[in-house]
């Protein structure tokens, strides 16, 4: 009989053991079924064991207990990198070379941080976690491991450079160094205008930038745009109109950009500018930064080419990284990251907004002297002198022409912390409506003869001086005053020209005249001193120049009551019998004043309008939070009793009374801009004038016909000397429907806000179209004379047609020649249109910065209590403010208050609580706050001495800012204005305050708007269960790695169905990745498209789209690794993984989906898997052995803790637990992985139970499914310091106990009674 020889080839565990075919076999452990080395099949033999790999020299295991937790295989360098969770968190990262089969240290976890000075586990692994890794060779041959434990930041190690020791010690370090996101410059740059006498031309002047930072990192990451700095503010665009073309190339022609620099492996910093709020930013240059630095700084002069950044860059705001994240993997050039959590929790805000109003800064105009001090009036020449030394006729008369000017109001607190200052002084006569005469005929000693003032106006050039000190150490007014009398000594010959017509004869004269200064007890002094004059006329041209005489007196005397020196012009005796003109007589404008160098001062929140603001939070890695709103405030008119009579510009004082969310480490406050205006203009008008004619008077009013009055704009545009034809700002106007004209000062008093409604804005000719100009002022006799040149001059050019008000007297139009009303006072309006607002505005930042600690808010406040005030209650201002029931008055504080505040009066009998209501800055250690007290607490002397002042604690614990940067400047612009005089009309030139969206007239409107934020009233920390976000693309031969940018502006993301449970793992096929979701796989093309042919089959092509959903391919059946992704593995084609749902054991290939568990194993593997479960061991570890193509599946033994329950039943619950020691040290698996919700307690009969019900109500744990997800279920989850009693019952409520909670690590401790 042949021997029938058996192979043993398959295992079955399946079949009875009757029914088991020859050829299987019901157990083989420790064998293997294979081929022999002769090629003979069916050989049996052992299975090898392990073998033991040596660790390099200097790499070991640490002490304590180690579980690797963690792998992955990097093909191109033959090598495993694998995750080893320690005891004592001594947690490590090893390298397996298949080369030298050693394994060495990539990272040892520091778990004492030397920096942060506190127990820190830098990769905070735990014994339960699974590390997905994903791995890449970059240009330099550098391994790059990408790694997630589910908890915490998704974090990247360079496995060479760590090797090398390239990594630092210290907690805060090594965590910037190993975090995936590559955290950007959290504050914005800062920098400072310097002047460089190098530079030729200043490229800077008519041009605001804004500066912004990345970092560079050593793998080339680069970061997220930092915050953007403030705007730029140079001092010369402030003066625009007052510097000459020298002084302006000289000074602020660089700007030093300066950014911090962090503990991190930081390469370079790139510094990015870009013009105005809407220019494109660009590249200007890098620096390298070395381990010493803590901050780099690069200069700018706008003097090159520069490379711009892509809009694609600039448009992320921060690197969306998520917060934490199941699965990782490189796919496609990008990394992909799936099931993650992000976000900043949704807060309710409480805060509170208050406008604070300043002084408006003054002008240090000069001082004219009286005609009885010196013989000048009108800041001109006034009038023909005589030198008071010809009194024998023995030598010629002298004609003197001076003028002189003090400077005294200057003060020594002007120049305190003002080192290095910059200082503009402007001195400006405009003789502007002069009489020219000519001199007689006169004999030798006798009389001159001047004849009548001729009726021709005329104008002459301005007389102007400017100084501008730039870098002067000046800190007294002694200092600026012997500065600048060195400076004006050392002008050249200022002239002074003008042109005239007596009797059809044209003259023009020429006054050449030197600028003499002096230091006259603490004032400066100036006196303009003729040096010769040149005369000319049309029929004789050239008559002749004379020189002043030698002999006149320019010694000032150090009384301050002297007599001025003299300054005399001969007259040549060759000139007795001629003509010649002469500056005899002018009404002239003084223009000057003093500016000190102080930009911060110039921005302001705009009057008369309502101002949106809110907060926006980062974390420690530069996230952004959406915009909390905080509310809105508005800043009032400058008439209003609430500006307590300050005319300057607004700051916006905030307070928030909420916790920051938990993981902001900064805040901003963000800004929408104002609700109320758009475009709007501030300037002077002139005569207002009704119309002629009676049909075009009125306006159709549903209550009554009002009427128009035309208001004349020939100040700010239309005629030769307007503002725009002058000097070609960029400012204008145009009407639109439901423009607003609303009355700002007269004669510089800001106590008016009438409004008119704008109803056109026209241009007038002379001709008969014009509603304000008779026919007789057109053509005619009469349209020749004096009166009707000036009135046709007046009421042609530009006009504002206004809807007059029912009553206004004060507002009305010209009567007569002569124009008394208000319009024609200096009057400055602002013409505004209404702003259309958005249900959902934008919100900028403003620049600045604010950190928070301890989970909360850092504010600005710097002391809480001084002494050394004085106190001051004014009736005055108790009645401006019309209150009756409080006492106002100002308080003198060496320490910053803040509107809002209320403060503790300590009087030395009692303590008065006061309220702050404004606050004005007199110096950097001196304010003025106006307060209120409850006017009983004061006698009618109204005095109060005052010990010391404090701030309550209920004050001072409220985190507070003050926000000075809003939509407006409030800065100095140069108004002109026209009035008649007579049968002339006078035009005068003055600078003023006003509100301009613009820094000056001659720049693109910009202001310190940062990065745009939006406002998400649902915006909370997401968990992204089954979604997938994805980075930039890794271009492999370029010295960038973006594997690190995540640019959410791009939408890179994509939700795949949630009904098939959390995605567990990403798995790479090169062009495609695998999602492995709990109940689903499905396949993924990245930049591809799957087209499907009408026959079935399949081609793929190229896609612009990162990841297409249509051409997504989901493999039959809801099965998936349920909550096991360290089952997941693919090799040579196939995915593997394990179906926790169904206990089943899967393939995936290009066949489809296999189920292999069940080849005679079906029930053997899941009573296994089941038998893990319940035991509360979820981790089923797996694994290829390529050499012999199988699929390893590993689980370890579980631990088990029991609790006897004395019921009915006798119950024995047996616990799984992470160690054996001890009775009730319980951590459920679920405390880490699932967000537990408020819960309605199970139905128990408290009266059987020996406890209290709020002992009973905070939560439940089910103790016979500890590990399952929502296994402890609390209504307390927020809660995170101490403990919480809950009970403990099985899923059946069969029993009920009562236990504790710790809230700072969610263990759960039995109570033993």
């Amino acid at each position: 009989m042949a021997i029938d020889k058996l192979v043993p080839r398959h295992l079955n565990f399946e079949d009875d053991e009757r029914l088991v075919k020859r050829v299987e076999m019901i157990d083989a452990q420790n064998v293997r079924i294979q081929a022999d080395d002769d090629g003979d099949e069916g050989v049996i033999k052992n299975v090898e064991g392990n073998t033991v790999v040596s660790f390099k020299t200097g790499s070991s295991l640490p002490s304590g207990t180690n579980k690797v937790i963690g792998s992955v295989h990097n093909n191109v360098k033959a090598e495993i990198l694998f995750f080893v969770w320690n005891s004592a968190q001594k947690h490590r990262i090893y390298r397996y070379g298949d080369s030298n089969e050693e394994v060495e240290t990539v990272f040892e976890n520091e778990a004492t941080g030397v920096a942060a000075g506190a127990s820190a586990d830098t990769l905070g692994f735990k014994s339960t976690d699974y590390v997905d890794a994903t791995a890449m060779v970059d240009k330099d041959g550098d391994t790059l491991l990408y790694f997630t434990n589910g908890r915490g930041e998704p974090k990247k190690i360079n496995v060479d450079r760590a090797i090398r020791g390239d990594y630092p010690t210290g907690y805060e370090a090594v965590e910037a160094y190993i975090s995936l996101i590559k955290k950007p410059p959290l504050e914005p740059p800062t920098f400072e205008l310097n002047s460089n006498p190098l530079i030729s031309e200043n490229r800077l002047v008519d041009k605001q930038f804004q500066f912004a930072c990345q970092y560079v990192y050593e793998d080339g990451e680069v970061s997220a745009i930092s915050p953007y700095s403030k705007i730029s503010k140079s001092l010369i665009q402030t003066q625009s109109t007052e510097l000459s073309a020298e002084i302006i190339n000289s000074i602020e022609n660089e700007i030093t950009i300066t950014c911090p620099v962090i503990n991190s492996d930081v390469k370079k910093v790139r510094f990015l500018s870009k013009e105005g709020n809407d220019g494109v930013f660009f590249n200007i240059g890098e620096e390298s930064v070395s381990n010493i630095n803590t901050e780099i700084s690069i200069v700018f002069s706008n003097e090159k080419a520069y490379s711009p950044v892509s809009t694609q860059e600039t448009n992320k705001l921060f690197d969306a990284v998520p917060i934490d994240a199941k699965s990782i993997s490189i796919s496609g050039n990008r990394l992909f990251i799936a099931n993650y959590k992000e976000g900043f929790e949704n807060l309710e805000t409480s805060g509170s907004l208050k406008t604070n109003y300043h002084k408006e800064q003054e002008l240090k105009n000069a001082n004219l002297p009286s005609d009885a001090t010196s013989d000048i009036s009108s800041g001109f020449v006034n009038g023909l002198h005589y030198s008071k030394k010809n009194t024998s006729g023995s030598e010629p008369n002298y004609l003197q022409h001076q003028v002189h000017v003090e400077f005294d109001d200057f003060d020594d607190a002007l120049f305190s912390n003002k080192n290095n200052l910059f200082f503009n002084l402007r001195v400006s006569w405009e003789a502007v409506q002069l009489n020219v005469g000519i001199t007689g005929s006169r004999t030798r000693g006798g009389s001159i003869n001047v004849p009548a003032f001729s009726s021709t106006l005329h104008t002459s050039s301005p007389l102007e001086i400017n100084i501008s000190l730039v870098n002067q150490n000046i800190t007294s007014k002694t200092d600026l005053i012997n500065i600048l009398v060195n400076e004006i000594n050392s002008l050249q010959a200022i002239e002074v020209s003008t042109l005239g017509t007596i009797s059809s004869t044209t003259f023009n004269g020429v006054l050449f005249l030197d600028a003499f200064a002096s230091n006259l007890s603490s004032k400066l002094v100036i006196d303009f001193l003729p040096t010769k004059v040149r005369l000319y006329s049309d029929g004789n041209g050239f008559i002749d120049t004379f020189s002043v005489s030698a002999n006149q007196n320019r010694n000032i005397p150090s009384d301050p009551s002297f007599t001025l020196g003299e300054s005399k012009v001969s007259v040549p005796t060759s000139l007795i019998n001629q003509n010649f003109i002469f500056l005899q007589k002018g009404n002239a404008t003084l223009n000057s004043f003093v500016d000190f160098g102080d930009t911060s001062s110039l921005t302001s929140f705009k009057a008369g309008a309502t101002h949106q603001i809110g907060v926006v939070y980062q974390d420690n890695n530069g996230r952004l939070s959406t915009v909390y709103p905080v509310g809105e405030t508005n800043s009032d008119w400058y008439d209003s009793p609430a500006r307590f009579s300050n005319k300057g510009r607004s700051s916006v004082v905030m307070r928030l009374n909420h916790n920051p969310p938990e993981n902001a480490q900064r805040y901003f406050p963000v800004y929408a801009g104002n609700t109320t205006v758009g475009n709007f203009l501030q300037y002077t008008v002139n005569q207002a004038f009704k119309p002629t004619n009676v049909d075009s008077n009125t306006v159709p009013d549903t209550d009554d016909s009002e009427e128009k009055i035309y208001v004349s704009m020939r100040g700010f545009e239309g005629k030769e000397n307007s503002y725009v034809e002058n000097f070609s700002p960029k400012i204008s106007y145009s009407f639109a429907e439901g423009d607003v004209a609303k009355i700002i000062s007269v004669n510089g008093d800001k106590e008016y806000s009438q409004e008119f409604e704008v109803l056109g804005y026209e241009s007038l000719g002379a001709d008969t179209n014009n509603p304000i100009l008779s026919s007789t002022l057109i053509s005619g006799t009469t349209a020749t004379t004096a009166t009707a040149i000036v009135e046709r001059f007046e009421r042609t050019g530009f006009f504002l047609v206004l809807r007059k008000q029912k009553g206004e007297n004060l507002f009305t139009e010209a009567t007569g020649t002569t124009d008394l009303t208000q319009w024609a006072n200096k009057c400055v309006i602002e013409i505004r249109s209404k702003k259309v607002v958005s249900d959902n505005p934008v919100y900028f930042q403003l620049g600045d910065s604010f950190t928070c600690t301890g989970n909360t808010h850092q504010g600005q406040r710097t002391a809480t209590s001084a002494t050394g005030c004085t106190l001051d209650i004014g009736v005055d201002l108790q009645q401006s403010t019309g209150a009756t029931n409080d006492a106002f008055g100002t308080l003198s504080s060496p320490i910053k208050l803040f509107a809002g505040d209320e403060i503790d009066i300590n009087t030395g009998s009692d303590v008065l609580r006061a309220k702050v209501h404004n606050v004005t800055e007199s110096s950097s250690s001196s304010f003025l706050c106006v307060i209120s007290l409850p006017s009983a607490v004061l006698s009618t002397s109204f005095t109060l001495s005052i010990v010391s002042i404090s701030v309550p604690s209920f004050i001072s614990n409220q985190p507070v800012i003050q926000i000075y940067s809003g939509d407006v400047y409030y800065r100095k612009r140069r108004l002109i204005h026209g009035i008649r005089e007579g049968v002339k009309n006078r035009i005068i030139s003055f600078t003023s305050y006003i509100e301009d969206y613009r820094i000056n007239d001659f720049v693109d409107a910009s202001n310190d708007y940062g990065k745009p934020n939006a406002f998400a009233p649902d915006a909370d920390v997401v968990s992204r269960n089954s979604s997938i976000t994805y980075s930039d693309a890794h271009v492999m031969d370029s010295d960038r790695l973006s594997l690190s940018s995540f640019n959410n502006s791009l939408a890179n993301f994509l939700d795949i169905k949630n009904k098939y449970g959390a995605v567990q793992r990403l798995v790479d096929i090169e062009d495609a990745f695998y999602a492995v979701q709990e109940h689903k796989v499905t396949l993924f093309p990245v930049n591809r498209n799957v087209i499907q042919t009408a026959g079935g089959d399949a081609s793929v092509t190229l896609s612009t789209d990162v990841v297409n959903l249509n051409s997504s391919k989901s493999f039959a059946g809801e099965y998936g690794c349920g909550d096991a992704p360290e089952s997941v593995v693919y090799y040579n084609g196939v995915l593997y993984f394990v179906d926790k749902n169904s206990n089943k054991v899967f393939s995936i290939s290009s066949s489809g989906i296999s189920e292999i568990s069940n080849i005679f194993a079906d029930s053997f593997i899941s009573g296994k898997l089941d038998a893990l479960d319940k035991a509360g061991n979820h981790r089923v570890y797996s694994g290829i052995d390529p050499d012999n193509e199988e699929y390893l599946l590993s689980a370890g033994g579980a631990q088990t803790k029991t609790i006897k329950v004395d019921n009915d039943s006798g119950k024995v619950h047996d616990i799984p637990s992470l160690s054996v020691s001890g009775l009730t040290d319980l951590v459920p698996r679920s405390t880490n992985q699932t967000p537990f919700g408020k819960f309605a307690l199970v139905n128990f009969n408290f009266n059987s139970i020996d406890a209290t019900f709020s002992d009973l109500g905070n939560g439940v744990f089910y103790v016979d499914d500890a590990f399952a997800p929502n296994a402890l279920q609390m209504d307390t989850d927020s809660v995170s310091t101490g403990t919480t009693n809950i009970v403990y019952t099985d899923k059946a409520n069969s029993f009920l106990g009562l236990a504790r909670v710790n809230n700072t690590n969610k263990n759960v401790e039995l109570d033993p009674s």
